[in-house]
């Protein structure tokens, strides 16, 4: 959306959608096998209509329960909040009702044509507080004390230097400000999820982020699919 290296499995940052990435867990469908696949080559996510298939699937609701995780963030009215990784931009109607109308929804990542679908989704759903931000390498692209909450989901483990990632969401978090690292949980493997190989264990993330000065630990609301990491400054 930083110290060893990773294993076999890290790619080129510029080459991984910050959205499912960002971003995120799929739900159970036929494109379960391309989409592995996809982890495993150094492939781009620009194709939006496909990912939208499944990440925008209303079943999704059941295990990524993404009203219960927008109030466990803590928005309120008026907020800067940035969905790091946004892919098809699953999670900004709620992000987006949260803030509110005074409020501001920054969705973050890497290609240009899921900002263009996600802009196009807004415009379609009536999203007016909603801005698109193009990501540059291992930086959010968002300017300094920006932002009062951030989320990722399924971002991290596509992360090239996560170190140096972490410095960044430090450097463009307000005070007081929340960031929630969203990443399925290792050892468990069910059709739908990312590789064995791309599950970090939570203690390695919050390590990673407390180098950069943030206070990290797992937050009280978890997930039975994924973990969520509390981090904040």
């Amino acid at each position: 959306m930083i110290i060893p290296a990773r294993p076999a499995a890290r790619r080129n940052f510029r080459t991984v959608e910050l959205v499912a990435t960002i971003a995120l867990l799929v739900v159970a469908s036929p494109t379960w096998a391309a989409e592995h696949a996809q982890h495993d080559a150094h492939r781009s996510f620009d194709d939006p209509a496909q990912y939208s298939q499944s990440w925008d699937d209303p079943a999704r609701d059941a295990w990524q329960r993404p009203a219960e995780l927008v109030t466990a963030l803590a928005i309120r009215p008026g907020m800067s909040v940035a969905d790091i990784g946004t892919g098809t931009g699953y999670l900004l109607p709620h992000l987006s009702r949260a803030t509110g109308a005074s409020g501001t929804v920054h969705a973050v990542d890497v290609s240009a044509k899921m900002l263009e679908w996600v802009a196009q989704r807004a415009a379609r759903e009536g999203l007016r507080n909603v801005r698109t931000v193009k990501a540059q390498g291992g930086a959010t692209g968002l300017p300094a004390r920006s932002v009062d909450r951030a989320i990722m989901i399924n971002v991290w483990h596509h992360i090239d230097e996560p170190a140096a990632y972490a410095r960044d969401l430090a450097r463009v978090l307000r005070t007081n400000g929340i960031v929630f690292i969203v990443e399925a949980r290792p050892g468990l493997q069910e059709a739908d999820g990312p590789p064995a190989h791309f599950r970090l264990p939570p203690e390695r993330i919050i390590a990673e982020l407390k180098s950069a000065g943030l206070a990290a630990r797992l937050d009280d609301f978890q997930l039975d699919r994924q973990y969520v990491i509390r981090a904040t400054r």
